[in-house]
């Protein structure tokens, strides 16, 4: 959207001496996806060092933390046929009606 918004021909030829900045919702959401992957990427690791301590190995972890990561998808997948088939917000299947 920004690229969209930077294209605009108003803000193509700015007068000299005028500069386009980020600010308000956009500095705070280009600041939210820093610290989240910075979250997310400590988190990754303080669970492979769990796992190096659990296993006695380096390799193991590696090799659960990629079948989690493609595991994803399928989850996605049983989700939606879960829906499909009838499942409500309880999380249990309902009857069909005869």
């Amino acid at each position: 959207m920004q690229e969209r918004a930077l294209a605009l021909p108003s803000l193509a030829q700015l007068p000299a001496g005028v500069t386009q900045t980020t600010i308000g919702d956009a500095e705070a959401m280009a600041e939210l996806f820093e610290s989240f992957g910075l979250a997310m990427a400590t988190g990754i690791l303080c669970i492979y060092i769990v796992l190096v301590l659990l296993f006695k190995d380096f390799v193991q972890p590696v090799t659960i933390l990629a079948a989690l990561v493609l595991s994803i998808p399928d989850r996605r997948r049983l989700t939606s046929k879960a829906r499909w088939l009838g499942a409500g917000s309880t999380g249990r299947a309902t009857p069909p009606r005869l």
